[in-house]
């Protein structure tokens, strides 16, 4: 087997960055939590070798929070049956996404107003 040139070697390892890149998108429109952070755990290995230390710090920077939840457990007949504590990952990219509470948190102040106003005109 012939050694890879330099340029062969930057070729391939662009390819294996954007299939790790589309697989990790793929997986995140999937909404599939653990198998994100196994791809980002082989990602950022990929980098410590064949990467410069901005890429490898951009891994670790998509690298999740991990937080222990309880959700209630219904037996067969649908009542409750206890607790189960489980792990759930927060991921830095996800949290852009979601949509901002405190706009939310001020319409519902402003219609409270509105309604109190209301009725103080009424009467």
């Amino acid at each position: 087997m012939k050694a890879l040139d330099s340029s062969q070697l930057n070729d391939r390892v662009k390819n294996a960055r954007k299939v790790y890149l589309k697989a990790y998108d793929s997986l995140k429109a999937n909404g599939l939590k653990e198998e994100r952070v196994v791809l980002l755990d082989s990602l950022l290995s990929f980098e410590e070798n064949y990467g410069d230390q901005g890429q490898v710090e951009d891994v670790k920077n998509r690298m999740p929070k991990s937080v222990k939840k309880r959700r209630r457990l219904m037996d067969e007949y649908g009542e409750p049956s206890g607790w189960e504590e489980y792990y759930d990952y927060i991921f830095p990219d996800d949290e852009d996404e979601k949509p901002s509470l405190k706009l939310l948190e001020m319409a519902h102040l402003w219609k409270q107003k509105m309604a109190a106003a209301s009725k103080t005109s009424e009467n």
